[in-house]
């Protein structure tokens, strides 16, 4: 999606120094992140983020962005200076301790009333808007009754080759799937 000339995207899931979420698994054994360290993994979502979006960009992280503070100045490696997080229940520090990476702190926002948040809202919730673009999930999709919900787009970066998508696309994809 642009803003005038910039573009918007939206990503979720960093785990900025999360050692352990290199050593999840999904349902047939095999690894969710294909790294073996930490420092591996954040050099290279770092790598794949400033590949594609640009200083003038504006992201949206969908939250869970370093599960440590030691690990907040990586956040500052990305090269977007237009960032909002939507905080995700590993996002626990104080918020000054975000703000120096960050233009905006939120819980959740709508745009083009479509919800965007961290963890994906309950079904009969999810009425009061077109949609939902959350994170949150990994490798996992929403279901309703065992079939993926068209109502939810996952944004995770393990969705999307770890990197960030462009906004548009989600809504596009999003909407094409909820009117068929």
């Amino acid at each position: 999606m642009k803003s005038g000339t910039h573009d918007i995207w939206v990503t979720s899931d960093l785990h900025f120094g999360h050692a352990n979420v290199c050593k999840f698994l999904k349902a047939d054994d095999s690894k969710v992140r294909p790294w073996d360290s930490y420092e591996e993994m954040d050099e290279e979502l770092i790598k794949r983020f400033n590949e594609r979006v640009k200083p003038e960009d504006k992201c949206y992280i969908l939250g869970d962005v370093a599960l440590n503070r030691r690990a907040l100045p990586t956040i500052g490696r990305l090269n977007c200076k237009d960032m909002v997080l939507i905080k995700g229940n590993h996002d626990l520090f104080r918020l000054n301790e975000y703000t120096p990476y960050f233009r905006d702190i939120r819980a959740y926002m709508v745009f083009e009333d479509i919800l965007l948040s961290h963890i994906p809202v309950h079904p009969q919730s999810l009425a009061r808007w077109k949609g939902q673009i959350h994170g949150h999930l990994h490798h996992d999709l929403v279901l309703n009754d065992g079939i993926p919900d068209p109502r939810y787009f996952n944004a995770c970066v393990e969705q999307h080759d770890f990197a960030p998508i462009l906004l548009h696309d989600a809504i596009s994809q999003l909407k094409e799937r909820i009117t068929g």
